[in-house]
């Protein structure tokens, strides 16, 4: 197949299936400038290109038990795109490095964090010691690059309060060797609280310069509290900057990270904003947005009895004092044969396709569009740790065209 002329491989391409074309299309320069061209777009007989979007969300990973084997945990990913989302074990063929030292079997690899193709993905021993380590991989292409030795805060807050990495990926193309293909960086960040001081520790590695950039400390006087009542929140990349939203002690607030400026800004949620009780996860919270570009910030709050979100005024910064219904429990589509159930849990969100994976104890996992406030797929399968969901999807809209059923 290699021997093949280009033009009979785009020939090809043009009349496979979008998962096919967009694998094509990621193998090198010279076929995305061709798939890029306007003219290509003209040929394509895609094949279930009804399920296709630019920005083509494929799936999600997952922590699960192994042949049912509560003793055997294994990594994997849930292919949305299949009538019955189909889930496989992730090996080395998708890109994740594994060990060479014979002690590959004993070490336990967590995927903490997902962006614009790529996956960020922890590994350590599972006792001591326990020799951590971080890598890149692109399952698309199949390539990963190694980080050196993170480095440590000191008191770090413990990763069930606060998700520490946050993966963003450039525009265009990297030349650098042995790297995924394309420029990133990764912060590893943690939240210091207390009565008298609030900042935001940083260290930042760039793709660019294969290294960790220096300790740095942003203050945040606006955040109030000396500890964090919900963790597991994953943090939302709009337009560059990072967001958290932090529940304490003393209030509910929203924390904005420019990173390029190095900056800080908190916004507090209105005092209606719901706060969680003693009971464990009577709430579940999760930041989204209604564009990856410009759109406006949303909470999303799941009760016993609905999700609502609460909404940013795009122009002011200021929160909404009332929330709006998104979706009641009882009208999301399920069997209604099976067992009655008031536990909602919000999994993810995906910022290029704006898609929330709902989970309902019982029943399944549901796709929400955020942009129409709808169900629009559901499927079985089941996740060990919530915490370690992350959507995988890939961002394509700067060179792959739109597809339609008619096509």
């Amino acid at each position: 197949m290699a021997s093949l002329p280009l033009d009979v491989l785009l020939e090809i391409a043009a009349r496979s299936d979008p998962v096919t074309l967009v694998r094509f299309a990621a193998t090198c320069r010279a076929v995305r400038r061709r798939v890029a061209d306007p003219t290509f777009w003209r040929r394509l007989r895609l094949r279930h290109s009804d399920r296709f979007v630019p920005s083509l969300l494929r799936g999600h990973l997952m922590m699960a038990y192994k042949d049912r084997s509560f003793s055997n945990v294994e990594l994997q990913f849930v292919d949305t795109t299949t009538p019955d989302a189909t889930a496989r074990p992730v090996t080395a063929d998708d890109g994740f490095l594994h060990r060479t030292d014979g002690k590959t079997s004993m070490r336990r690899q967590d995927h903490v964090a997902s962006r614009d193709g790529l996956l960020l993905v922890w590994s350590s021993n599972n006792r001591p010691p326990y020799d951590s380590d971080l890598c890149v991989c692109d399952p698309a292409t199949r390539r990963s690059q190694p980080l050196p030795a993170e480095p440590m805060f000191r008191n770090e807050v413990a990763r069930t309060l606060w998700q520490p990495y946050v993966l963003l990926v450039g525009d265009g193309e990297s030349d650098a060797a042995g790297g995924v293909g394309q420029p990133f960086q990764v912060l590893k960040t943690n939240l210091a609280l207390s009565p008298n001081h609030r900042f935001l520790k940083i260290h930042i590695f760039s793709s660019d310069t294969g290294m960790w950039g220096p300790y740095v400390e942003i203050q945040a006087p606006d955040l109030h509290g000396s500890r964090l009542l919900k963790g597991e929140e994953k943090p939302l990349v709009v337009d560059g900057s990072v967001h958290w939203l932090c529940v304490t002690d003393k209030g509910n607030y929203v924390l904005k990270l420019q990173v390029g400026e190095a900056k800080v800004v908190v916004t507090e949620l209105p005092a209606t904003f719901p706060r969680p009780m003693k009971m464990y996860r009577d709430l579940e919270y999760l930041l989204v947005t209604t564009s990856p570009s410009c759109g406006s910030l949303m909470v999303l709050v799941a009760g016993r009895r609905k999700i609502s979100a609460w909404v940013q005024e795009k122009q002011t910064g200021k929160w909404k004092e009332e929330a709006q219904d998104v979706i009641e429990n009882d009208d999301i589509p399920r069997e209604k044969t099976r067992h009655h159930t008031f536990d909602v849990w919000l999994h993810w969100f995906a910022e290029r396709s704006c898609i929330v994976l709902i989970e309902m104890k019982g029943y399944g996992f549901f796709l929400l569009d955020i942009r129409s406030m709808k169900i629009v797929n559901r499927y079985e399968t089941w996740s060990m740790y919530a915490a370690n969901d992350h959507p995988y999807e890939m961002h394509l809209s700067s060179w792959v065209p739109t597809f339609s059923g008619t096509l």
